[in-house]
């Protein structure tokens, strides 16, 4: 009776218990331990050594059986696997058993492929019980060429800008006419009142500056022109990165399809294999349960590659936006000071530090010393822009010397509170090599723009 308990996969349930591990497929006969005619020929890799089917104790260590048909102990496969990196690990002192009894968050870089130590073939995808440990292998790979893929996809449209910035600048500024003097436009009227900062991205029309700023109509259609590529770009870096990333696609495969550790067997209240409680995934994840299901699964570094991707997006349109600001710089200078010219460079100023100080607070967020120590250089150059920009204020009208004193007085106070939180970013050695002589420099303008005006 007991040579037909193995004569087939399906009899394990029926005639007798199957060595392996509940949830997995069955091996074939040949691995009975106790009726294999083979038993005393084939070998089981046990941890550092090889041992006889028949000296394996199934309900203590089952064995798991790949393709290839070369078998582990079920303790040895999980330790090659590195699980306890994966899952909670609980120890019975009086027994010794090993149980799983929670999730670990993860962390580092993807697992390394195992494969078999007889033929080394990769087995380690082969086993449901891994597959927490296999998904986030790929999810970390397809983040990776995501990564570097929009990082390409970025760098191609700064590129464009910039080289579409170095043909269009000369049409522009030869077709720039002088441009009648222009009154300060009220608040609700100007570029920096319209642009937001939305989920990090910049939102705004940066070429409707006719009727914003009583600047020529001819002048805003070479304009607009000038800059499409640039508002391209933005509006690049500012579609979705959820709709963009991997990283929800796969979590609803895995919340659909990948299956937890078993608890328990259903074979034997003996067998003590490690494992969790099942659970039923859903066949149609929720958004609640697909970022239930990337916090449950801990996959901290694929959502810090979408937070790199979104960072660089961000970087990448402080440096546009700011080539847009020189852009309109040099034409303001075309047209003249007086024109309303001087009041769309003055409110992209405003933008440019917006979005700077966004950039920086996104990357201390991500623990991004470096970039946020760049972003606070950028935010000390945009002072010194708008500096140079008050001295270039035009006289007469209502303002006043009075006036304009107290603008640079206000000026400075912002200064001094952002440089006052600037000490408790917590930049460390990346502050220095950034942001040395800048915030000296800052004040120097300050103070010697004051005393020339007041003279």
């Amino acid at each position: 009776m007991a040579a037909r308990a193995c004569a087939s996969p399906a009899a394990w349930t029926v005639f007798g218990s199957c060595p392996s591990v509940c949830g997995e497929s069955c091996p074939s006969a040949k691995f009975c331990p106790e009726c294999s005619e083979t038993a005393s020929e084939t070998l089981v890799f046990d941890r550092c050594e090889t041992i006889r089917l028949d000296e394996v104790d199934a309900d203590r260590d089952p064995l798991m059986v790949p393709p290839c048909g070369h078998a582990l102990t079920l303790s040895t496969l999980d330790d090659l696997m590195d699980l306890g990196r994966y899952y909670q690990e609980q120890k019975d002192e009086s027994s010794g058993s090993l149980s799983y009894v929670g999730l670990k968050e993860l962390t580092g870089g993807p697992s390394g492929e195992v494969v078999c130590s007889e033929c080394a073939r990769p087995i380690s995808a082969l086993f449901l019980r891994y597959g927490r440990s296999v998904k986030h292998t790929q999810l970390l790979h397809l983040m990776g060429r995501f990564y570097k893929k929009q990082m390409a996809d970025n760098n191609q449209h700064c590129a464009r800008v910039t080289e579409s910035f170095a043909r269009a600048k000369g049409a522009l500024l030869q077709s720039m006419s002088k441009a009648k003097a222009s009154p300060r436009p009220v608040s609700t009227r100007s570029i920096d009142s319209r642009v937001t900062v939305q989920d990090r991205v910049l939102v705004g029309d940066m070429g409707e500056v006719a009727s914003l700023y009583h600047i020529p109509w001819r002048h805003q259609s070479i304009w607009k022109e000038a800059i499409k590529p640039a508002e391209d770009a933005l509006a690049f870096f500012g579609r979705s990165l959820v709709e963009r990333s991997p990283i929800m696609d796969l979590t609803a495969l895995l919340v659909r399809k990948s299956l937890p550790l078993s608890q328990g067997s259903r074979r034997s209240q003996r067998k003590k294999a490690p494992g969790i409680s099942p659970q039923s995934p859903p066949s149609s994840p929720s958004d609640k349960e697909l970022s239930q299901a990337i916090r449950t699964l801990g996959l901290k570094d694929a959502v810090r590659a979408d937070e790199d991707v979104t960072l660089y997006d961000v970087g990448s349109s402080s440096l546009i936006l700011s080539s847009i600001f020189g852009l309109a710089v040099e034409a303001m200078h075309a047209a003249g000071v007086e024109s309303g010219w001087y009041w769309f460079v003055g409110d992209l100023i405003g933008c440019c530090h917006l979005y700077n100080l966004e950039y920086k607070k996104m990357a201390l967020d991500c623990g991004d010393t470096n970039t946020a120590s760049i972003a606070s250089k950028m935010i000390l150059e945009v002072f010194i822009r708008k500096v140079h920009w008050m001295k270039e204020r035009p006289l007469g009208g209502t303002e006043s010397t009075k006036e304009y004193t107290k603008a640079l007085q206000e000026l400075e106070q912002v200064f001094r509170a952002e440089s006052s939180e600037r000490c408790g970013d917590n930049l460390r050695g990346a502050h220095e090599w950034a942001l040395t002589g800048l915030e000296e420099r800052v004040m120097a303008l300050l103070q010697v723009t004051t005393l020339q005006r007041e003279e």
